[in-house]
């Protein structure tokens, strides 16, 4: 077999393949920007079809092996009750209320962090300590395929495991685990989301920064709260001990919809029908709908998309400030539930003209 998919652009970089093929028989290659592929090892191939069966991209995987859920959506806007959570938070703190339960309980959380490196990693966390490093959005996009034989080993261990990516990543895990006994101790948890952005960008904004300040970046914040809360969030960096806020990496990546993965210009999973239990969003727009629920400093909206998300919520609503809230204030705020970003027109031109210039270069040009 010499490809998994018929367009590999349509891969979203889950890694299902790599998990269900026993033969080590695909690998993994960068293409221009950094953006992670499988590639089939000819000879090592017996063309047993695993890979494509676990795709959740393949075909209509999707819909064949039921990964996205025909439940019932139900919608709340809140936050945490900690103002320092939120603080520290992309949105209203809810992602540490519900892992908060999760270590509680023996489990073991699956998120991503910034490493010493400030590079974005998954990371198994069974402590709090931990867990509060995947605190806040990370706009770039991470691996996975190291972290499936680690929840399988948690799940045969007996742990509940609380598992948060974005949508694609998500459909990856639920397409290896669902059916199997230690399905119903894994929560799978995604977020409306714009897409993740390249790799080999985000390596070139951080040498960019640190070369027009003269020092060694020591952190990075995707959602500054510098600002009022809204959907045009700053990004804040740390260099020479002090913190900058800075719109150009949101804005390259949120406005001009430029670094991107290309399965997320047409990306399956902006509706309704989740692939998670829980989903997780920025409640934007909830001022016009909910004043009284406006924070600057962030409101959460989480879609609760099966039983089990609803039973995780039951056990932790007690301790978070929430509202019902129609579905239909969630579909008119959140743009993503029913379509993609748009792929700019001139996006060829453009990316050649980055690779075959800079970073500077290009931010250039997208101001003139």
């Amino acid at each position: 077999m010499e490809k998994i998919l018929d367009n590999i652009k349509d891969c979203t970089g889950c890694f299902a393949c790599i998990r269900s093929c026993n033969y080590q028989a695909i690998e993994k290659e960068n293409d221009d920007l950094g953006f992670v592929y499988p590639k089939i090892t000819l000879n090592n191939c017996i063309t047993c079809h695993k890979c494509q069966d676990r795709c959740p991209v393949y075909r209509d995987n999707l819909i064949k092996q039921n990964i996205l859920n025909n439940e019932t959506t139900i919608a709340y806007t809140l936050k945490h009750n900690d103002r320092q959570v939120v603080r520290a938070s992309s949105a209203g703190g809810m992602f540490t209320q519900l892992s908060d339960y999760v270590l509680e309980n023996n489990g073991l959380v699956y998120g991503v962090v910034l490493d010493e490196n400030l590079e974005v990693v998954y990371q198994r966390a069974d402590t709090k300590e931990v867990r509060d490093l995947m605190r806040g959005a990370k706009y770039v996009e991470a691996d996975i395929s190291n972290m499936y034989s680690l929840i399988m080993k948690d799940l045969i261990r007996g742990h509940l495991v609380l598992f948060t990516g974005t949508p694609c990543q998500c459909a990856g895990i639920k397409s290896i685990f669902k059916g199997t006994r230690y399905y119903p101790n894994l929560i799978i948890l995604d977020f409306v989301c714009h897409g993740v952005s390249s790799p080999l960008f985000y390596q070139d904004f951080k040498v960019m920064i640190e070369r027009q300040h003269k020092g060694k970046l020591q952190g990075i914040n995707f959602t500054s709260k510098q600002r009022d809360y809204d959907s045009t969030q700053a990004m804040d960096y740390t260099i020479n001990n002090q913190v900058i806020s800075d719109d150009t990496f949101n804005l390259l990546y949120k406005k001009h919809s430029l670094i991107l993965r290309d399965s997320c210009y047409e990306c399956p999973f902006t509706s309704l029908s989740r692939c998670s239990d829980l989903t997780l969003a920025q409640a934007y727009g909830v001022e016009h709908y909910d004043a009284h629920s406006y924070d600057k400093n962030g409101v959460s909206t989480l879609l609760v998309n099966t039983d089990k998300g609803m039973d995780l919520f039951d056990k932790i609503k007690d301790f978070v400030t929430y509202k019902d809230v129609d579905l239909k204030h969630i579909l008119n705020n959140q743009e993503h539930l029913s379509n993609p970003p748009s792929k700019p027109n001139n996006y060829n031109e453009l990316m050649t003209y980055y690779q075959e210039h800079s970073l500077e270069d290009l931010i250039n040009k997208l101001s003139e």
